[in-house]
């Protein structure tokens, strides 16, 4: 560090201005000075770390910590996570390959080249010289009395802490300087950190390191190599959803080849050029589609690749649904496209996919439409040819026009419903469920329970109530009735 420090300043004295005023060299030394005053300060011990460890909020971190961490052959990090959105503190978890591999020290920062950051803790090498792997849960809960903030203890060692800043602040001044005097040609650009903006170092033509920033883009990128890894074929894919995710057909179209094939899921005709294309997924994206593959086996070849396997879309209105797929993937004029795309659905278990906790999921979007007050709004939850058997009316309800006549006397009651106790079904294009529920009255504050069937069928791209049966609790309408 001391070195580099010289280095700059003598490069900086040897300088003759010639757009850049004495003024700005002035400063840039006095910069110079501070940082070696820094150092000096805490070379001798004047500065010092809190004796526990440093504290960081993970809550304001844009990167999941991974601590036990080791590097595999292909330049991904397995280790196990610490404040990720989605997985649990102390669970394996696996990056796709890193921009940067070299770039993968303690207390770093890394990206992935599908767009992911990571804060790298203890190296599974480091944890097990200390005598043990690192212990599954590193972030304790919050202490009494505190914010309720996700706080964590990242321990990092005083010589660390002053290394990494010393060096982060020796690249920043190199960068500027290199950047003004504007002599120096990098020869290589091996990866010394990470985040949005990455910064590269470089070999000057003169033999002295220099620095230079490069744009990072979060995402996955186009490949452009002749022959593709299976991690750049999946991330083929994502550009595909991402373009999904646009909502326009032309920026899905534009990712297929000139004389692609596309066979469609939903639809019974080849697509065979851009505007037959096009027009499929005109119709297609009006359901907001995101998608993800769930088993996929790659194969790859110079100038071609070949995904298969199984994916499944989820779309605005809550449906999701499960289809083959195979991409066919061809490199035209430098860039990789779709020459051929097959998706077909399900043969052995065809139609909507729902798990139990959507089709009661399903209830309360009848209870939604319950508290709008509005007996169109209600019915419209109900399918063509739907039959309600109400809980307080004797008259079978199986016409839009009858089924909206009972709930317009039933709202004036200003219901609002949960479910007690529920038992779920499902088969194919059809979902029950059947329990017990309770309804809240909003003109008395007084409650009732029922017993309920509601079975559900998939119609015009969203589940309906097919059939719903309600009524009163027997044992206690026996008792009244014994009572009385």
């Amino acid at each position: 560090l001391k070195q580099s420090c010289l280095d700059l300043e003598a490069r900086i004295e040897a300088f003759e201005p010639r757009s850049v005023t004495t003024q700005t060299l002035n400063k840039m030394k006095l910069s110079m000075n501070f940082l070696v005053a820094a150092l000096a300060i805490g070379s001798t011990g004047a500065f010092v770390l809190p004796q526990g460890s440093v504290r960081i909020n993970s809550g304001g971190l844009d990167a999941t910590l991974i601590e036990n961490w080791e590097m595999t052959q292909d330049g991904c990090v397995v280790g196990q996570t610490q404040g990720h959105p989605e997985m649990n503190d102390g669970e394996i978890i696996s990056t796709s390959p890193l921009v940067n591999p070299q770039a993968a020290v303690p207390a770093s920062f890394v990206s992935t080249r599908s767009g992911s950051q990571y804060l790298l803790g203890t190296p599974r090498a480091t944890a097990m010289t200390n005598g043990a792997a690192a212990p599954a849960q590193m972030y304790p809960p919050p202490s009494p009395g505190s914010t309720g903030e996700d706080s964590s203890d990242i321990t990092i060692s005083r010589e660390t802490f002053l290394a990494g800043g010393a060096i982060a602040a020796v690249a920043a001044l190199t960068a500027g300087v290199t950047t003004i005097l504007g002599n120096d040609t990098p020869a290589s650009t091996p990866m010394v950190g990470g985040g949005g903006s990455m910064m590269a170092a470089t070999t000057t033509a003169g033999g002295k390191a220099g620095t230079e920033f490069s744009k990072f883009t979060p995402g996955p990128v186009e490949p452009t190599s002749e022959v593709l890894s299976p991690r750049e074929v999946s991330d083929l894919f994502e550009l595909w959803n991402l373009a999904l995710k646009t909502g326009n057909p032309d920026t899905v179209a534009m990712r297929y080849a000139e004389g692609a094939v596309l066979l469609p899921t939903k639809s019974d005709i080849p697509r065979s050029d851009y505007a037959g294309i096009r027009d499929y997924f005109v119709h297609f994206l009006e359901k907001k589609p995101t998608g993800r593959i769930l088993e996929s086996y790659i194969s790859t070849s110079p100038g071609s690749a070949m995904d298969v396997g199984i994916y499944e879309f989820a779309f605005e209105n809550g449906m999701r649904i499960r289809a083959r797929y195979s991409f066919l993937y061809k490199l035209v004029d430098g860039q990789w496209k779709i020459k051929h795309h097959h998706s077909s659905g399900m043969p052995e278990t065809p139609g909507q996919v729902i798990s139990e906790g959507e089709v009661r999921g399903l209830f309360d979007l009848w209870n939604d439409a319950l508290l709008t007050g509005d007996s169109d709004v209600v019915t419209k939850r109900y399918a063509k040819g739907a039959v309600l058997l109400p809980t307080v009316s004797d008259i079978p309800r199986t016409t839009y026009a009858g089924i909206k006549d009972y709930f317009d006397h039933f709202l004036e009651l200003k219901p609002k419903g949960k479910i007690i106790e529920s038992y779920v079904s499902i088969g194919e294009n059809w979902c029950k469920d059947v329990g017990i529920y309770e309804f809240l009255k909003g003109t008395d504050g007084t409650s009732v329970r029922a017993r309920y069937s509601f079975v559900y069928v998939f119609e015009d791209g969203e589940w309906k109530i097919s059939h719903h049966h309600s009524s009163l609790m027997p044992e206690e309408l026996l008792a009244k009735a014994k009572k009385a």
